[in-house]
């Protein structure tokens, strides 16, 4: 008896330690965030009614983009009273993700966590109050949960605490105490506090006025990419505050905030350009920051463009007052695409179905008109008519549809800044839709693919915009789906059967790309392959089918009915009227892998 017991003793100490084993390397494997190899094992505990096990699988669920799973599972571990499984629950109810958008839900939880002293939830609680999500407008809660936070050295908090103190909202207004909160924040690396202190050093508020403090505390930022900082930095080094003067520097900066959308930092390099400060002086290049920052709202910027364009240096610009959709004649020689071409049947009795998609965004960019290179014939139709079935047919308000015709590089950059600035503006809780026709071009060196400007040849990349970076940034943006439709070729063939001068000729395969995040991309061609123009109809061919099937369904369709039926009649149609094959791709992120085809269009 005694040695059947001991065997028993032995096999139950053996099966705990490797259940141990098993547990301690599925936090491995989570801690290194390779969180599919993590979540089967934390499966086999979570059903056991482990909270921690529980919370953990929720959370590798949420990285997959599995939201209904991740609720199911933060449930469980929240019911049990695990904080952090609250807070995260809390903010799927406040951005819709896996459970239908609920603020008051969303408090219900923060607060549930916030009580037990999770700093996270404190601070998601404060905002709340202060934002009047989800409960009554309190500014005094705002403070009382903000500080909460702080005082466990979340850096967050401790930010928006400081700026509590420095607008006065729910307490006195006191820019020492503004400071002092900023510090602590910046001193643990947060961008926005460390951008903060350094205006406040800049400008003396609350503190001694010290411009190498502030030059320290933007540098910091700007080692993060934070675009306020790299504009306050430029302005520094222009007029010397804490750094030798030093205009080369500025621009440096300037151009770096500017890319991003910073509105005062495309304004200021405009001003380099026009008065030749640490930079080539170029009224062209000053015209189009100046448009840039005009077009985001600056006032000054605006008049500085038009005195410029009232002096014809930039006459062959559009003007402020010229709508977009009716870009200047360019002087070529090649047959010119009508200005207005005829109705194809897609253009006419465009299905008005009265969806509602008051959450979905749309940029949408038609390259026609270049003034280097080839144009791209019915590029702005496809543009235009894209907009009008997004409008009609899939339900997106008229003001969430942002279209460009013949866009610069600057404008470019604009159009991707908002939808950044957009995504940024609603937490997360949107979709967004990205459309391009125009020419792409390949690097015969890197075989790197970019997106081709009006303003560019494709002979300098640095005025094109990479394939990699655009995919990369929407892959970033916080939004719960992103739709990409590129109706473009990047091997450096024209929409035709030419070339463009600046791929010398020579048919490039482009590299691929790797998609990230949550987009599903669908491309015109597959590798070297050429986007044909479907001239009787008047648009690309892969626009062509792209809304023939969405007028044929009314937009109710998924991706991959949506993909079945542009890949075929592509093929099909292109070897009838161009004796060539093009084959649209589709390129889900890994997120999406097993789950595109069933998303629905709208």
């Amino acid at each position: 008896m005694k040695q059947f017991l001991l065997a028993l003793c032995l096999i139950l100490t053996a099966a705990t330690a490797s259940a141990q084993s098993t547990l301690e390397q599925a936090n491995r494997y989570y801690d290194n965030k390779e969180y599919d190899k993590a979540l089967p094992i934390y499966k086999q505990y979570a059903v056991k009614l482990n909270a921690s096990a529980q919370f953990r699988l929720g959370y590798c669920y949420d990285i997959c983009k599995d939201y209904s799973q991740a609720v199911h599972w933060y449930r469980k571990a929240a019911d049990q009273g695990y904080a952090t499984a609250q807070n995260n629950l809390g903010l799927c109810y406040e951005s819709g993700k896996g459970v239908t958008k609920d603020l008051t839900q969303a408090v219900h939880w923060y607060q549930k966590a916030a009580e037990q002293g999770n700093a996270r939830a404190q601070t998601n609680l404060g905002y709340c109050y202060e934002s009047g999500k989800g409960v009554t407008k309190d500014l005094t809660q705002a403070v009382f949960w903000y500080r909460k936070a702080a005082d466990q050295g979340y850096d967050i908090a401790q930010t928006n605490l400081g700026y509590c103190y420095e607008s006065g909202k729910g307490v006195t207004k006191d820019f020492t105490q503004a400071v002092h909160w900023y510090q602590k924040a910046a001193e643990q690396g947060y961008a926005r506090a460390q951008f903060n202190l350094g205006y406040y050093y800049e400008y003396g508020t609350g503190v001694t006025k010290d411009y190498s403090q502030a030059v320290l505390w933007y540098r910091k930022a700007t080692e993060q990419g934070y675009a306020g900082a790299q504009n306050n930095l430029g302005r520094c080094y222009e007029y010397g505050n804490g750094v030798t003067q030093d205009f080369t520097q500025a621009v440096f900066w300037y151009q770096k905030a500017a890319e991003q959308g910073e509105v005062y930092a495309q304004y200021n390099l405009a001003r380099c350009y026009a008065n030749g400060n640490g930079v080539t002086k170029n009224l062209a290049e000053a015209g189009k920051w100046y448009k840039l920052a005009a077009d985001n709202g600056h006032k000054s910027a605006k008049e500085k463009y038009t005195e410029l364009f009232a002096q014809g240096y930039l006459s062959d610009k559009t003007s402020l007052a010229q709508s977009t959709t009716n870009p200047p004649k360019q002087k070529t020689t090649e047959t010119v695409t009508p200005a207005n071409p005829a109705p194809s049947n897609i253009d006419t009795d465009i299905p008005i179905t009265g969806a509602s998609q008051p959450n979905t965004f749309a940029v949408i960019i038609g390259n026609e008109n270049y003034s280097s290179v080839a144009k791209v014939p019915f590029a702005a139709n496809d543009a235009k008519v894209f907009a009008e079935y997004c409008t009609k047919t899939l339900g997106l308000p008229a003001e969430n549809v942002s279209i460009y015709t013949d866009v610069t590089f600057g404008k470019l950059l604009g159009a991707i800044s908002r939808m950044k600035n957009i995504a940024d503006a609603y937490d997360g809780d949107i979709n967004l839709i990205f459309y391009y026709a125009g020419h792409g071009i390949p690097d015969d060196a890197s075989k790197q693919a970019y997106i081709l400007p009006v303003d560019a040849d494709g002979s300098i990349k640095e005025s094109c915009y990479p394939l990699a970076k655009l995919y990369s940034t929407l892959a970033s943006l916080n939004a719960r789906r992103v739709m990409v439709f590129i109706d473009a070729c990047f091997s450096g063939s024209e929409r035709g059967n030419g070339m463009l001068t600046s791929a010398r000729g020579v048919v490039i395969k482009p590299r691929e790309n790797a998609i990230e995040g949550n987009l599903v991309v669908f491309s015109a061609v597959s590798g070297e392959q050429t986007a044909f123009p479907y001239t009787s109809m008047n648009h690309g061919l892969f626009t062509y089918y792209l809304l023939d099937k969405i007028k044929e369904t009314r937009g109710n369709t998924t991706l991959g009915e949506l993909s079945q039926y542009v890949t075929g009649k592509v093929k099909q149609k292109s070897i009838v009227i161009n004796n060539k094959l093009q084959t649209p791709t589709i390129t889900p992120s890994e997120s999406l892998l097993n789950t595109w085809k069933s998303i629905p269009l709208r």
